[in-house]
């Protein structure tokens, strides 16, 4: 009876953003995701007082508040980031970025509350492994709180037979220590998170890898890593980070004192279109470098990929 009620609520509210839609063609993209976030919190605060009548609500229940709370200050995070954006354009460095962000941290720190109160009072529900990954992610996004790092920790201990929730957090706790610059720590669990590459994230993932092997001067792990990036980039069942990663290529082909497997490899695999472009900055790179003999090569080749039409520009 309470999942019905929930679909029905949520069926409702559909029904109405249905008729709603044609008013919304005049609006401008800002206009619109305002009135989409109005319409998403109306949903989530409707959900949310369903089961808060609920007399006696089960774990599974509490756990899909805590779910909605964080979805809410995902909400709240978004409004006064406008805010912030806005005076800090009229007022510039003068604004305080803590007092625009007011109610996304009280509530962050209600819904943290919250979920710490499910674990210490059903402390072995099933949602575990999902409550301490949920409570690191929104450390992450919302508080900046320094607890990321401890709750990813606690999410992979509990999620041992939750392979998915097991992957996310794993893969997190990567990210965390490659944004820190711990690069021994990121390259154990980036070998971890490689292992499954049915992810439409591992493009993703193999550069950032690639990035951390460079910094401890694994460069051919490091060139190898981004290269199959780059082809897997040109499947549509992965994220496409080519840019990004012959950004990245044609530093650690220099820097690897590899140029010439650089230049067989943008010759081989990279489309006709990009080429010129490509061994244009390649060359730019190697000059700055002292690398002046493969720069003249690198020119010749950038020469002999422009467009007709473009080579007087």
């Amino acid at each position: 009876m309470k999942r019905l009620l929930l679909i029905l609520i949520t069926f409702t509210c559909i029904v109405a953003m249905a008729k709603e839609e044609h008013f919304e063609s005049n609006l401008t993209p800002e206009q619109f995701e305002v009135l989409r976030e109005k319409k998403i919190e109306t949903l989530i605060n409707q959900e949310i007082n369903t089961i808060k009548r609920v007399r006696r609500p089960n774990s599974q229940l509490q756990y899909r508040l805590f779910e909605l709370m964080s979805e809410k200050v995902k909400l709240f995070k978004k409004r006064d980031n406008r805010t912030f954006i806005a005076a800090k354009m009229k007022k510039g460095n003068k604004v305080c970025r803590k007092q625009h962000f007011k109610k996304t941290l009280s509530l962050y720190k209600e819904t943290q509350a919250y979920g710490h109160r499910i674990l210490k009072n059903y402390p072995h529900t099933r949602n575990k492994a999902a409550i301490y990954y949920t409570l690191a992610t929104n450390s992450r996004d919302f508080a900046y709180d320094r607890k990321e790092l401890s709750y990813l920790r606690q999410a992979i201990k509990f999620s041992k037979h939750e392979p998915q929730i097991q992957y996310v957090a794993r893969t997190s706790l990567a990210e965390y220590y490659y944004n820190q610059k711990n690069w021994k720590s990121a390259v154990y669990n980036y070998e971890i998170v490689l292992k499954n590459n049915e992810d439409e994230w591992y493009t993703k993932n193999l550069l950032n890898y690639g990035w951390c092997q460079l910094k401890n001067h694994k460069f051919d792990i490091a060139i190898n890593s981004l290269e199959k990036a780059y082809q897997l980039s040109k499947n549509a069942d992965f994220i496409d980070v080519r840019e990004q990663t012959m950004t990245g290529l044609i530093n650690f082909y220099v820097l690897g004192k590899q140029i010439d497997k650089g230049i067989k490899f943008i010759d081989k695999n990279v489309e006709s279109t990009n080429k010129a472009r490509y061994f244009f900055k390649y060359a730019q790179k190697t000059a700055s470098k002292g690398f002046f003999q493969q720069s003249e090569i690198l020119v010749s080749l950038t020469h002999k990929n422009i467009d007709k039409e473009k080579q007087k520009e």
